[in-house]
C-alpha cells in the first residue's frame, strides 16, 4: 500500500529503498521563468537560487543511474529561441555565456569564479516541461499565463518551441542547434490554473505525436510515499540538469509538498520522480525567497554567489519559503484527464 506521508519528512539527502504498490500514473513537468521572452501574461514566481549543502545538480550525460538518466530524453524546454531551420536543422539565437548579471532580481554583479556552471552558454527557454502521453506535457501554470485561459503563444504571439536535447555534450557545452525533428510548437488553450487556490500547473499538445521518446509514468492516485526524489529541468536556461536526492520536508498541503531541491529560474514545470518508483510525483512549481549572495571576489570587489544553506534541512533552511514546492501529479492527472501510461493498462491497472 502507499504509506502516506505528513510533516516534515527526513531531510538527509540519502534515499531509504521503499516497497509498495500504486495506482496510475502518468506524465508531467515543469519550467521556471528565466529573463527571456515569454506568454504574453506570465508571471515569475519567488526566487529559489539556494543549494543545501552539497550541489546535486548533474549534466543529463553524468547521470549514473541509466533510467534516472533516460528520463531526461522526455524532458523539455519550453520557449527556446530558434532563427530558422534550413535542410531540417534549427539554430538556436540568443544563447550567452552564463557568466554575470542579470543572474538576481536583486544583484547586478558578475558570478563568481567559484560558481558551478560558470560560463557554460544558456538560452534553454523560459521553463521547463515533460512529455506525459503522445502529443501532451505538463509544465507549472506559471510558465504559461496568470490566470486561465492559457495561451500557447509567446510575446511576438508565435507559437512557444517545445525543444529536445538541449543537453551538454562531451565538451560540456550545447549544441548550437537541434534536427527540426525535435522540435514542437504548443498548440491550442492549455489546461491549467494559476490562483488563490494554491494551484499551478498546465497541461498542453504539441502540434504533432513526439516521435522516438517514451512519455513518462505519473502517479495516478494515492499519497505521497517518497523520501527522496530526483529533479529534472533547465536551471538558468542552461541545459538540462538532473538534481537528485532532494528530501521531501513537508507534504500537508492539499495540492503542493515541499522538497529542499537545488532548482534555479527556468527548473520551473520540471518533473518531481520518485527515486525508488521511478514514478513522476509531482511537478517543481515554486522558488525560494533566497536569492544569491553578494561575496567578495578576492580583488576588492563583489560577486554573486548561490546561497548555500550550512546543513541539508538545518535552520533557516528547513521550512517556509527556503522550500521548493511541487504541485501534486494525482490531482493534475485526473483534473486534465491524462489518459494511463501504457505500462499501467498492461499491468492491469485499467482505465481512468
Amino acid at each position: 500500500m502507499i504509506e502516506q506521508r505528513k510533516g516534515r519528512l527526513a531531510s538527509t539527502r540519502a534515499s531509504t529503498p521503499r516497497s509498495y504498490a500504486f495506482f496510475g500514473v502518468v506524465v508531467l513537468g515543469g519550467l521556471a521563468c528565466v529573463d527571456q521572452a515569454g506568454p504574453p501574461n506570465a508571471v515569475e514566481g519567488t526566487h529559489s537560487d539556494v543549494i543545501y549543502g552539497t550541489d546535486n545538480r548533474t549534466e543529463i550525460k553524468d547521470v549514473v543511474d541509466p533510467e534516472l538518466k533516460g528520463f531526461g530524453a522526455a524532458v523539455a524546454a519550453i520557449g527556446v529561441q530558434i532563427d530558422s531551420c534550413p535542410g531540417g536543422f534549427c539554430t538556436f539565437t540568443g544563447l550567452e555565456s552564463f557568466t554575470g548579471a542579470p543572474v538576481s532580481d536583486t544583484l547586478s554583479l558578475p558570478l563568481c569564479s567559484t560558481e558551478r556552471f560558470r560560463g557554460q552558454l544558456r538560452g534553454g527557454g523560459n521553463c521547463t516541461g515533460f512529455l506525459v502521453a503522445p502529443d501532451t506535457f505538463v509544465t507549472a501554470g506559471h510558465c504559461l499565463c496568470e490566470t486561465p485561459p492559457c495561451s500557447c503563444n509567446d510575446s511576438t504571439g508565435k507559437p512557444l518551441s517545445v525543444v529536445f536535447d538541449f543537453q551538454a555534450g562531451a565538451n560540456g557545452q550545447p549544441p548550437s542547434g537541434v534536427a527540426s525533428s525535435e522540435v514542437y510548437k504548443c498548440t491550442g488553450v492549455p489546461q491549467g490554473i494559476l490562483a488563490s487556490t494554491g494551484e499551478d500547473w498546465a497541461v498542453f499538445k504539441v502540434d504533432r505525436p513526439v516521435a522516438h521518446r517514451t512519455p513518462l509514468i505519473v502517479q495516478y492516485s494515492g499519497s505521497l510515499a517518497h523520501d527522496t526524489a530526483a529533479i529534472y529541468g533547465f536551471p538558468f536556461a542552461l541545459p538540462l540538469k538532473m538534481t537528485d536526492g532532494a528530501a521531501v520536508e513537508e507534504d500537508t498541503d492539499a495540492f503542493k509538498f515541499f522538497t529542499n531541491a537545488d532548482v534555479y529560474k527556468g527548473d520551473s514545470g520540471g518533473p518531481t520522480v520518485d527515486t525508488s518508483t521511478k514514478i513522476v510525483t509531482g511537478v517543481t512549481v515554486t522558488e525560494r525567497d533566497s536569492d544569491f549572495a553578494a561575496q567578495s571576489d578576492g580583488n576588492g570587489g563583489s560577486c554573486a554567489a548561490s546561497h548555500v544553506c550550512p546543513t541539508n534541512g538545518g535552520a533557516p533552511c528547513n521550512s517556509g519559503p527556503e522550500l521548493t514546492g511541487h504541485s501534486r501529479m494525482p490531482h493534475i492527472a485526473q483534473t486534465a484527464k491524462i489518459p494511463l501510461h501504457v505500462a499501467l493498462i498492461s499491468a492491469g491497472a485499467g482505465t481512468f
